[in-house]
């Protein structure tokens, strides 16, 4: 009987390693081992800079690394209600995303708005203002204007003054 019992436990733990080697090879002969050749993926950066150009008091900026084209617009208005005024003109349709612009101190100085439409040119704008102040950008894209946002390589520039504009 002891004899029956040792071939009974061979016989098993053969078979079981048989099984195993046979799963470990259909999963191995499933992976191609060949030196497939490997694509490069050039993520666009957020580099935006200036071209010089300013049409209707906006001006043009360009990502080099993808040629994406944004426009940018600065103004100082009459005040924070006429600021706000065009910050929400947009159709509601084109509406992406609203949220309150904070101060440093978490204090509310505006609002943005993140639209997306059919212009002919332009696809998407993010328009905000802090207090009587209004931002404008104009892209392609709302990723495209969302980068160029937050790169905030339009800090140093100027903006328009229509205060006197009611």
């Amino acid at each position: 009987m002891k004899g029956l019992s040792i071939r009974l436990v061979t016989t098993t733990l053969a078979f079981a390693v048989g099984v195993v080697s046979h799963k470990a090879l259909l999963h191995f002969s499933g992976l191609d081992t060949s030196n497939a050749e490997m694509k490069k993926v050039v993520l666009p950066s957020d580099t935006f800079e200036g071209t010089g150009i300013i049409d209707m008091f906006m001006e043009f900026y360009v990502r080099e690394s993808d040629g994406a084209n944004v426009r940018f617009g600065c103004s100082d208005r009459s005040s924070e209600a006429a600021a706000l005024k065009l910050v929400r003109w947009h159709d509601r349709a084109t509406v992406v995303e609203t949220t309150d612009v904070l101060d440093e101190q978490g204090h509310r100085i505006g609002e943005r708005v993140v639209s997306g439409s059919s212009a002919p040119v332009f696809g998407a704008e993010i328009e905000w203002n802090e207090g009587a102040r209004l931002f404008h950008i104009e892209a392609d894209s709302i990723e495209d204007a969302k980068v160029f946002e937050i790169s905030k390589v339009w800090r140093d520039g100027g903006c328009w003054d229509f205060s006197s504009l009611k």
